[in-house]
């Protein structure tokens, strides 16, 4: 997985078993709703969550690590995120969302020297973050308000490179 080729072939992957599997169905009127339960790296939950879209009604569930399962955590508290940002220059826009784990300023100032740097995350981020639907709902929310912000900002022509360190279903839902 440290070669391009890799991450090429798997996002195609993806997308043609989606079209086959699920697009058609759904289009087809086979499949009116769907209940994602997902495991896999990153980069392909967050594509998932775009092959997804808003069209078909979706309930992403969370893997609760502790104690282990796919069921909501009501007792745990509401997630608060918190929005801050790094000014800069320039159409590339770095955008960092530490749910999971601290993702410092200066992991996408390596990247992206100079440019503005948004950064959505929580006072402690941990794995098992997400507790219940109303979470997914928060970051939902703060996602459309930050990309809000950025085509506001910076038109929306402005490219965004994504830092995400989030839970399997965070991924789904940034997609």
């Amino acid at each position: 997985d440290q070669e391009d080729l890799y991450w090429r072939v798997q996002v195609e992957n993806l997308r043609r078993q989606f079209l086959r599997r699920v697009k058609v169905r759904i289009e087809d009127g086979e499949v009116s709703h769907i209940s994602v339960f997902a495991l896999a790296p990153q980069p392909l939950l967050i594509e998932l969550g775009r092959l997804l879209g808003d069209i078909t009604p979706a309930d992403v569930f969370q893997l609760q690590r502790e104690p282990a399962g796919w069921r909501w955590n009501d007792d745990q508290p509401a997630l608060d995120i918190v929005l801050d940002e790094m000014p800069g220059v320039g159409p590339e826009i770095g955008l960092i969302i530490g749910l999971s784990a601290t993702v410092d300023f200066s992991r996408a100032r390596a990247v992206l020297p100079g440019a503005p740097v948004y950064r959505l995350s929580i006072d402690e981020p941990r794995r098992d973050c997400i507790g219940t639907r109303d979470d997914l709902a928060r970051l939902r929310a703060a996602m459309r308000s930050v990309l809000n912000a950025i085509s506001k900002r910076h038109g929306r022509g402005a490219r965004i490179h994504l830092f995400p360190a989030v839970p399997v279903s965070a991924a789904v839902e940034i997609g």
